[in-house]
């Protein structure tokens, strides 16, 4: 395998087939996150609760899904999308 490939993560839960980006191109990072896929699916089998994720404040979460909107294909259009909401749909 090159230095940089993409890594894949593949699956099959309840007759469901599933492919989706390790996020990575580091092999020992992409291990980790199948991993835990996996720890996911086998904690769900046996009824477990997910656990929860940690809280977040909300001038995080607002910065980690403008930061979401600056990438990939939507690009700034994605962004503007999201920052100039239509007149209409403010509510005073």
């Amino acid at each position: 395998m090159s230095a940089r490939s993409i890594i894949w993560l593949q699956w099959n839960h309840n007759g469901s087939q599933t492919r989706k980006s390790a996020k990575t191109l580091n092999w020992e990072i992409a291990e980790q996150r199948a991993r835990h896929k996996e720890q996911g699916f086998v904690d769900e089998d046996l009824g477990k609760p997910p656990a929860p994720g940690a809280a977040k404040r909300v001038d995080h979460a607002i910065a980690q899904f403008m930061d979401s909107k600056r990438g990939g294909l939507g690009g700034q259009y994605a962004l503007q999308a999201h920052a100039h909401p239509h007149p209409a749909a403010i509510v005073l």
